[in-house]
């Protein structure tokens, strides 16, 4: 037991890195964009565009369209649907109820097709203090919300006479010519500020410095509608109007966030933060779940460019039927070169390149750099496979690694290497033996249920396994391979021509090995995880400033929703802290 146990924490020196730097080849959010047409909306644009300010760090838009809303909320399990109802109505009550909204009497009858809620930094709200005063903490996350008027004699009435709000008082003020009414009570996050915009907009907003700027932006100001290749790169995602949608200022939220947390980035990496421009998403529910279409692009003039190698072709072929988890990608050796070069930027941090360098040294006394990425040059993969029938229980998964070697005798040193290390400092027995009429080199320890396996595929393609003996299941060529099976086929939009990097996870089946290493997440928001089916993702780098990536959730149903909850006042709660990026909670419309 002392030795598998000290083979566990020593190869996961070895594995984690190697795993973690392949799961970020793939990405994305399950957030959401809707598009809307109107003087406020040109072309393909979302409603609010041209109000709402260039700098905002999240905009997101969703349909009022209450089928749809009825239609998400049969997806999952009983469970799933009584958390996302639960989800929905505290914010309904946090930002409708407080207010003595209700949203069918209040907004339904004039309220358009969708909504847009808009996140600004902090920062605009900071003032300098006068000279003996001290700086004030910022106020709320400063938040604009914008509601097309489908019908503007009745927004009008709420607009002339709004409802009574217990504790605060209603009063006017004028800006640049538009009227605000303005409700303000004895807390710092009780402001609420509204107006109307030449009757086709109601904005309403939590601060007066955000109402002012979003008025800016009307008059002529920089606005989201002017973002460098916004409209470009979301003509690349749309497709008709759809369920919901999400857009990140990246620099611009990274860049808050390092403030709000009083983390100073170098200005190397300042630098190449600017260079990023956007992320959006847009989300449309199907029959079986919901499919999203997502774009990453830098500013039309960034010095960085993305390598426009759409090589990931042959993973999905070499990995068996009965893969429980694959991500992979084009080329290794880049992708970790860029994720080192932007690491710095990240405002969630995963796995720390600096941090497998040492582990390295440290473990195995070889350098990750030098001795490992220098031949990775080519395609790669990381998955988890079942064990094939007889194998020993106490190990059911197998974990797989694969590249493509750029320089094979450069691989073939290292991993001679490795063998050595693994003899010499741990005890491993080495030895070369014959496996599905194909030369493999196994690492053996006594008493240990652990199978290691490393070999070749095709000549070129070094991979190891480590865990239960499932190399034998894509040796020399899988028999039934990943992307023959069906639900890899209805959840990866997949292109092999068109491909920089798929993701893929069957968690139907995933959910009955919780206890395997890398499936510990499924222990970890368990509600939403039993709703899903499994999840597929690719990606296409489609020029040298844009990467596009498809994805699709395949989802459970749970048939027809329980009554939605009843409204509550929400209790007094602080001002919410940032990062605002943190928590993107979900509304009902």
């Amino acid at each position: 037991m002392k030795l598998k146990n000290l083979f566990r924490k020593k190869f996961a020196a070895i594995a984690l890195p190697i795993a973690g730097a392949a799961l970020l080849i793939v990405g994305g959010s399950l957030a959401f964009w809707v598009l809307t047409r109107s003087r406020f909306a040109p072309g393909n644009l979302p409603v609010g565009a041209t109000v709402i300010p260039k700098d905002a760090l999240m905009v997101m838009t969703l349909t009022t369209d209450e089928g749809e809303w009825r239609r998400l909320r049969s997806f999952g399990t009983e469970k799933s649907q009584t958390e996302l109802d639960r989800n929905l109505a505290q914010f309904r009550d946090r930002f409708l109820t407080v207010n003595n909204l209700n949203y069918e009497q209040d907004i339904q009858p004039w309220v358009g097709p969708e909504v847009t809620l808009a996140m600004l930094s902090p920062q605009v709200e900071l003032a300098t203090p006068k000279e003996g005063q001290t700086a004030q903490p910022p106020s709320p996350q400063p938040t604009v919300l914008v509601l097309p008027i489908a019908s503007p004699l009745k927004a009008k009435e709420l607009l002339d006479n709004p409802k009574e709000i217990p504790g605060r008082k209603w009063s006017d003020r004028t800006y640049k010519d538009i009227k605000i009414r303005r409700a303000e009570g004895n807390q710092p996050n009780q402001t609420l500020e509204v107006a109307a915009f030449d009757a086709q907009l109601l904005v309403v907003t939590n601060s007066a410095r955000a109402m002012e700027r979003t008025i800016d932006a009307l008059k002529g100001e920089a606005a989201l509608a002017d973002t460098p290749g916004y409209a470009n790169a979301l003509g690349q995602i749309q497709t008709g109007r759809t369920f919901a949608s999400l857009y990140f200022n990246v620099p611009e939220t990274i860049l808050s966030s390092n403030a709000n947390t009083n983390r100073k980035l170098p200005q190397s990496n300042v630098e190449q933060v600017q260079q990023s421009q956007g992320w959006a998403t847009t989300a449309n529910l199907e029959p079986d779940g919901i499919k999203l279409q997502s774009i990453f692009w830098l500013k039309p003039d960034s010095q960085r460019k993305f390598s426009q190698r759409n090589t990931a072709k042959t993973m999905v072929s070499r990995l068996p039927n009965d893969t429980l988890l694959m991500t992979s990608g084009g080329d290794l050796k880049q992708f970790w070169e860029d994720y080192s070069r932007d690491y710095a930027t990240y405002p969630v941090k995963l796995l720390d390149p600096a941090g497998v360098q040492e582990a390295m040294k440290g473990t195995l006394g070889m350098d990750w750099r030098e001795d490992f990425i220098q031949w990775m040059q080519g395609e790669f993969s990381f998955s988890l496979v079942t064990a094939p029938a007889g194998s020993d229980p106490t190990t059911p998964i197998g974990m797989v690694f694969m590249v493509q070697s750029s320089d094979r005798r450069a691989a073939e040193k290292a991993l001679k290497q490795l063998d050595e290390v693994m003899a010499k400092k741990y005890n491993f027995q080495i030895e070369e033996t014959q496996l599905e009429g194909q030369t493999v080199t196994n690492w053996q320890q006594p008493a240990s249920p652990v199978n290691i396996t490393r070999g070749w595929l095709d000549g070129n393609v070094a991979f190891i396994s480590v865990g239960a003996p499932v190399a034998k299941t894509f040796l020399p060529r899988p028999r039934t391979p990943l992307n023959s099976n069906p639900t890899f086929q209805q959840a990866v939009i997949y292109n092999p021509d068109q491909t920089n990097g798929q993701f893929f996870a069957d968690l139907d089946r995933a959910a009955t090995f919780k206890s395997v290493p890398f499936l510990g997440f499924l222990q970890t928001n368990q509600v939403w995880l039993d709703a899903m089916r499994s999840i597929g993702l690719n990606s296409v780098v489609t020029s040298d400033r844009t990467t596009r990536y498809e994805a699709k959730v395949l989802l459970k149903s749970a048939g027809n929703p329980q009554p939605f909850p009843s409204p509550t006042i929400p209790s007094a709660s602080p001002a919410p802290k940032l990062p605002p990026s943190s928590a993107s909670p979900t509304p009902k419309p």
